[in-house]
């Protein structure tokens, strides 16, 4: 028995924190085979880990960006 696990890609990321995790997106947007490797949870670990920050994804139109915002600003604790 083993443990050993062989992936094939095109790109790799060691780092899922917020810069590894859309380098993976980007890279896999752009038509890449696309393995990601991290300790932790995408777009929370590495430097972001200590800063409890999280991620927002907003889509690149007007009117979703408007209802995001306004959702965001309603939220407790903003």
């Amino acid at each position: 028995m083993t443990d050993e696990l062989r992936l094939s890609a095109d790109v790799l990321v060691l780092g899922g924190g917020p810069a590894g995790t859309w380098a993976a997106v980007a890279a896999a947007g752009a038509g890449a085979r696309v393995v990601l490797a991290d300790k932790g949870y995408c777009g929370t670990s590495g430097a972001a880990a200590a800063g409890g920050n999280n991620v927002w994804y907003v889509p690149p139109d007007p009117a979703a960006r408007e209802r995001s915002v306004a959702e965001r600003e309603r939220a407790p604790g903003t």
